[in-house]
């Protein structure tokens, strides 16, 4: 089916194009100072081709624009590097030793006895 698929699609193609350039002639011939643009007739080629690809039919290429169609390296995904989480070493607080207050002993003062 295939085959087919495509001898018919070349059959809609040179309709097509023998009734753009049938227009473009008729159109040169009726008014030789102002004819169809060709970068018109190019845009026209271009949006019925575009139509057909869309529509899934096999589209012929020059051998030309196959060399410009180069498939585009697939760019490959840098693995982002989970970053380890470094554990805070808790600080043991050092406890304050309270400093005991020696009390200073008062000396009594011996009474001396009267005789």
């Amino acid at each position: 089916m295939t085959g087919l698929k495509s001898i018919g699609y070349l059959l809609m193609e040179y309709i097509e194009t023998k009734k753009l350039t049938l227009d473009y002639e008729k159109r040169l011939h009726e008014q030789p100072e102002n004819p169809i643009p060709l970068a018109y007739m190019a845009k026209l080629m271009r949006r019925k081709t575009v139509a057909l690809s869309e529509a899934r039919i096999p589209v012929p290429t020059n051998d030309a624009q196959k060399k410009k169609k180069k498939k585009k390296k697939k760019k490959k995904k840098k693995k982002k590097k989970k970053k380890k989480k470094k554990k805070k070493k808790k600080k043991k607080k050092k406890k304050k030793k309270k400093k005991k207050k020696k009390k200073k002993k008062k000396k009594k003062k011996k009474k001396k006895k009267k005789m």
